[in-house]
């Protein structure tokens, strides 16, 4: 679980074929610092597992579905991404709980509204989404105007 609380900004160093899928190899020093095999990462709000760890970079396996439903599919060398690590039992809660297991990819557009308001709009295909929206917390990788 994760709280949906952006910790790190990383960057993708390299996307190796790994047929079906690929492997993400993402560098972010501090977390990687206290990061081990077999730990959970949101990376834009995408629960993958770490397989490697080398240095200041981690290593994740991405299958195909993962691809097709978030935007890890669109990444490439020098992509930025948005970080966490899983929660821990005891841990200050200062978000939502995520579970970083994807269903949908959606577009989010940020719109501003009078005030200090910000409304987001989200495009996706309705007859995938509409069980998603009535059962789940949305993560956005980003949002741009």
């Amino acid at each position: 679980m994760f709280s949906g609380i952006v910790e790190a900004l990383g960057s993708v160093v390299e996307v190796r074929p790994e047929p079906p899928g690929c492997r993400l190899m993402i560098r972010e020093p501090k977390i990687v610092a206290e990061t081990s095999v077999a730990d959970s990462i949101s990376v834009n709000g995408c629960c993958l597992t770490v397989v490697e760890v080398e240095n200041d970079t981690m290593g994740f396996q991405a299958g195909p579905e993962t691809l097709s439903r978030t935007n890890l599919g669109d990444l490439v060398a020098g992509s930025p991404v948005n970080l966490e690590r899983s929660l821990k039992v005891g841990d200050r809660l200062g978000g939502h709980f995520v579970s970083g297991a994807s269903r949908i990819l959606a577009t989010c557009e940020v719109g501003l509204l009078a005030g200090s308001g910000v409304a987001i709009r989200r495009r996706f295909d309705p007859v995938l989404g509409m069980p998603v929206l009535m059962a789940a917390t949305l993560a956005c990788a980003e949002c741009a105007p």
